[in-house]
């Protein structure tokens, strides 16, 4: 449960399902208590999703090594007994349906076992929203999943994705984590508008949303701008050509 995607991906579905207010992060300086120790708690997870009609599962577990970890008896569990983990040689191997490409779902499921005093639990928490790869840093490879009936706006679905996947990269000596994550949240916003919206509306937003962000101070109150791009004979870069129309 270390994954910050796993984390966000959780912390939707339990929204989603009225569970939010029933989650807390585990304090080890609490074990040994005996109330907290019967606190139920969430040992594992992973999230299903159909795309194109081909279920996937993903699985995630750390490299660990088959033999020093219990993933046999928790894949099978989290799967109800769909998973035939005998077939299974190595871990690695529950993770081929990791997928790079931000998709639009059929249905999205995230699966966990509750362990109470008494006994370990197996839900289902239908959701809209779920990250497909462990370690990919780009918003737009990371496996960003939504359902077809999300009720998220782009804005929301940016947010969801920068909280998953983004990374402070101290090696740009240059930047901020705040810079960086600003940078991070236009990748994001692109995303969530190509996911969301058809081709046209999600050009329209990005564009609607870096002019904003970057030009909105330098557009005049009472005139109109139009801008247009213009390719360069013999250069790899286009110029924009800008027209400020006399007012009506």
């Amino acid at each position: 449960m270390a994954s910050q995607r796993n984390l966000v991906t959780l912390c939707r579905a339990a929204r989603i399902n009225g569970l939010a207010d029933t989650l807390f992060e585990t304090n080890c300086r609490l074990d040994g208590h005996p109330w907290y120790d019967r606190l139920p708690r969430i040992i594992a997870m992973d999230t299903e999703a159909l795309v194109d009609r081909e279920k996937m599962t993903f699985t995630w577990t750390s490299d660990a090594h088959w033999n020093e970890h219990p993933i046999r008896e928790i894949i099978a569990a989290l799967g109800n007994g769909e998973t035939n983990v005998d077939e299974v040689d190595d871990p690695a191997d529950l993770e081929t349906f990791e997928i790079g490409e931000n998709a639009v779902a059929e249905y999205i499921v995230v699966r966990i076992l509750v362990r109470t005093e008494h006994e370990v639990l197996s839900r289902r928490l239908r959701t809209d929203f779920g990250v497909g790869t462990e370690r990919t840093a780009s918003a737009h490879d990371a496996g960003i999943l939504v359902t077809h009936d999300s009720a998220l706006g782009v804005e929301a679905l940016r947010n969801l994705i920068a909280d998953a996947v983004f990374e402070y990269s101290p090696g740009e000596k240059d930047d901020s984590p705040q810079t960086q994550r600003r940078s991070f949240l236009e990748e994001a916003h692109t995303a969530a508008a190509r996911l969301l919206l058809d081709e046209p509306e999600a050009t329209a937003e990005s564009i609607r949303h870096v002019a904003r962000t970057h030009l909105g101070h330098l557009f005049p109150d009472d005139r109109t701008v139009q801008l247009r791009k213009k390719p360069v004979p013999g250069a790899d870069d286009c110029d924009i050509e800008i027209h400020i129309l006399e007012p009506r």
